[in-house]
């Protein structure tokens, strides 16, 4: 199931018992961090005009095996929420290895049609998503996707 990082991946083990269900689209994963795009969709009919009212919000929680594994992995931020897509940012206190398994715990979505009465909808689901390093940070700060670096090294 891993994609490196550039196709669509349904990676849920679990779903909540209100239908969402969570989607993995793409990773950036360099030396410093990891940024995860996602999406939820719903398996019931709601229509396309309500569900863009809505703003969902999954509470995620590193799982204690990604700890042992990854010793100073960090949620940074949980990103911006634009109606049902999102994304994850995770920081490294030291130097990740180039692959692991990434386990992350869902508990709960908090869920908003008005902000005034948000509802969380319990759950206990998980996703696991193998990540391998797929980027490389440059000297200014900025990511470069590692394939094209590795491609202008055999090039030298």
């Amino acid at each position: 199931m891993p994609t490196k990082g550039h196709k669509e991946m349904v990676l849920i083990t679990g779903k909540t018992d209100k239908n969402y269900t969570l989607l993995i689209h793409e990773y950036l994963f360099n030396e410093k961090g990891i940024t995860i795009q996602y999406s939820l969709k719903h398996t019931n009919r709601i229509s396309d005009t309500e569900w863009l009212k809505r703003s969902i919000k999954p509470r995620f929680q590193i799982d204690s095996s990604t700890k042992q594994a990854v010793p100073g992995i960090n949620v940074t931020n949980t990103g911006a929420t634009l109606s049902r897509n999102g994304t994850i940012h995770y920081s490294f206190a030291g130097t990740p290895p180039d692959k692991f398994l990434l386990k992350v715990n869902v508990k709960s979505l908090l869920l908003s049609d008005n902000k005034d009465h948000p509802t969380t909808l319990s759950g206990d689901w998980s996703f696991q998503l193998p990540v391998e390093r797929n980027y490389r940070l440059k000297a200014n700060g900025q990511s470069e996707p590692l394939e094209r670096f590795q491609a202008n090294n055999q090039d030298s």
